[in-house]
């Protein structure tokens, strides 16, 4: 947990010392910040939320703020779907920056035989890059709430596409 927090400590300490080197959201046309342009994407994920990878669709509320929900393969053995949903806070999110930083929170909930059994709450801080060609990719660190994990610290690697 304690490596957990200097890197979320890190990512506050990159975000406002950017700001301080004249990178700001004052002026700058918000066509250019690829969040508000392609608001709407894809994603496959490995590791992740639900366990060994899912696929997510997400929307940009605003360049700040994206929900995100899928569906993913558990790596428990207890069900062999999982379903979760969350949201993730870009620190850098109304910048031009092609690249964010973003902490969040997520609910995984796992299903046996139609009944819920399991919840497993997810705390990802890591960087989002959408490029110029619509692609995105996303590397995350987590701390995971799981009874059934052998680990509370988890990951994940992202490709996406933005679709709008």
């Amino acid at each position: 947990m304690n490596g957990l927090f200097k890197i979320f400590l890190t990512a506050i300490i990159i975000g406002f010392t950017s700001y301080s080197f004249g990178i700001s959201d004052r002026g700058v046309d918000l066509l250019k910040n690829r969040r508000k342009k392609h608001p709407v994407g894809v994603n496959v994920n490995v590791l992740g939320v639900t366990g060994w990878g899912n696929v997510s669709a997400d929307w940009f509320i605003n360049p700040k703020l994206n929900v995100e929900g899928g569906f993913g393969i558990q790596n428990s053995g207890l069900s062999s779907i999982s379903y979760f949903a969350g949201i993730k806070y870009h620190l850098l999110g109304k910048t031009p920056s092609n690249l964010t930083p973003y902490f969040g929170v997520f609910d995984a909930f796992f299903l046996s035989e139609g009944q819920l059994y399991q919840h497993n709450l997810y705390f990802p801080i890591g960087l989002h890059k959408i490029k110029r060609n619509k692609f995105s990719w996303a590397i995350e660190m987590a701390y995971q709430y799981n009874k059934y994990a052998k680990s509370n610290i988890w990951g994940a690697f992202k490709i996406g596409y933005r679709i709008l």
